[in-house]
């Protein structure tokens, strides 16, 4: 058959005429892609496959399955199949190479055209952790304010909010806020924290963030250091040693997730829109789940300890802020006392 096209392309016709050039491009696509069709990228060893691709032969074959219903199919014999176009786009994510270079590849060939667990975390009844990450974009229109997406690091880039499990697993993603606005601002203008009070009037659950989120009654925060004394053993001391070996969870979530899934790696510039760039960092996050399903085992719930307290739901979105401060810091105390307990019991 490759013969064939090869003829098809090269051979003068019966007349003695070439082909007219459209159809001699033609040809020489069908025979590319025929070429290219012949090499299965899926019939290598597990190891090479899951170097170039970072997840397993079997879960791409299942993702593809689970889109095929949602993408347009072709019957042109120029049609690229889905899964060739999967493996193309996994192999941007995965390694940053930009859709031009990705396509040079034989197995390739393109051109460019919730919560609801609690973890085994010391401190009671924590259901994630919180964090920022920038991701770096290009220099953005004018009409995208380029000044607001100059982030503190003085590149071009989007804030970008990761919650997750001490499994590593993400429970949340928002990426639309520009690189210019502080983690705490993008915590109090998106769901998780609506969601927060909503579970925590059902009963007191935390997430935990650093030193850059508000104090507040279902996040949890770090002492600063004019708020607990200096004794490296008081109860307020030893909070913030677990608080911060707890929270290390998000820290290496998002360098898993960045060297896994290169395209938003801070060595990688996202050439596109911030809007874009927000969804390339959705599905990589999607992927960074779905090669954690591929490695761990299941996770594991704990029981509740319990709370002797009566607990008053409250209506949060009527608090002024100092209202709001003050109970996230008679919380944080509880939690302080209840670690504090546990280790006189433990002693």
């Amino acid at each position: 058959m490759f013969d064939a096209l090869w003829l098809m392309c090269s051979a003068p016709g019966p007349s003695g005429a070439n082909m007219d050039e459209e159809n001699i491009k033609r040809a020489k696509i069908i025979r590319y892609r025929n070429i290219r069709d012949s090499q299965d990228p899926f019939n290598v060893s597990y190891n090479e496959f899951t170097h170039h691709y970072r997840l397993p032969q079997d879960m791409v074959k299942w993702l593809a399955m689970k889109i095929r219903l949602y993408v347009e199919q072709r019957s042109s014999p120029l049609a690229i199949p889905l899964e060739r176009k999967l493996l193309c786009a996994i192999s941007f994510y995965a390694t940053g190479a930009y859709q031009r270079d990705v396509g040079r590849m034989v197995d390739h060939a393109l051109s460019k055209s919730t919560v609801n667990r609690a973890l085994r975390c010391k401190i009671p009844n924590t259901l994630g952790f919180i964090d920022g990450s920038l991701i770096r974009i290009i220099k953005p229109s004018l009409e995208a304010n380029i000044q607001a997406h100059i982030g503190r690091t003085g590149n071009t880039c989007i804030n970008a909010q990761f919650v997750c499990d001490k499994g590593l697993k993400i429970l949340h993603v928002n990426a639309r806020f520009p690189g210019s606005t502080n983690d705490a601002f993008v915590y109090q203008n998106t769901l998780v924290r609506q969601r927060m009070q909503e579970l925590y009037n059902e009963r007191p659950c935390y997430l935990l963030g650093d030193s850059g989120y508000p104090q507040e009654p279902f996040l949890m925060t770090p002492f600063a250091r004019n708020e607990a004394p200096q004794d490296r053993d008081s109860p307020e001391a030893r909070y913030n040693r677990q608080h911060c070996r707890e929270r290390n969870a998000v820290e290496r979530m998002i360098g898993v997730l960045k060297m896994r899934w290169r395209c938003i790696n801070k060595e990688r510039v996202l050439h596109y829109t911030p809007v874009k760039a927000g969804k390339y960092t959705v599905v990589a996050s999607f992927l960074h789940n779905l090669a954690r399903d591929a490695d761990l085992p299941g996770y594991l719930d704990i029981d509740n300890p319990g709370n002797a307290d009566v607990h008053v739901a409250q209506d949060f979105n009527n608090l002024p802020a100092g209202r709001m401060l003050l109970l996230g810091q008679q919380e944080r105390r509880r939690l302080v006392q209840h670690l504090d307990q546990q280790r006189r019991e433990v002693n």
